[in-house]
């Protein structure tokens, strides 16, 4: 695993533990963006992954 996607999957569940946190105390509509923003880190991660196990 690459620096790059240790960044991205940490970030990715970083802002999964903050979007439920900004649920559970503020409501869907105020984190819904922080979760889509975790969601697309997560997809570009598995995108990665599977570039690089193309590859090799």
């Amino acid at each position: 695993m690459k620096l790059l996607d240790t960044l991205i999957l940490s970030l990715a569940a970083g802002l999964f533990i903050i979007g439920v946190h900004q649920t559970m105390k503020f409501g869907i509509m105020y984190s819904y963006w922080i979760i889509m923003l975790s969601v697309a880190l997560l997809l570009w991660y598995n995108l990665r992954k599977r570039s690089n196990k193309e590859e090799s």
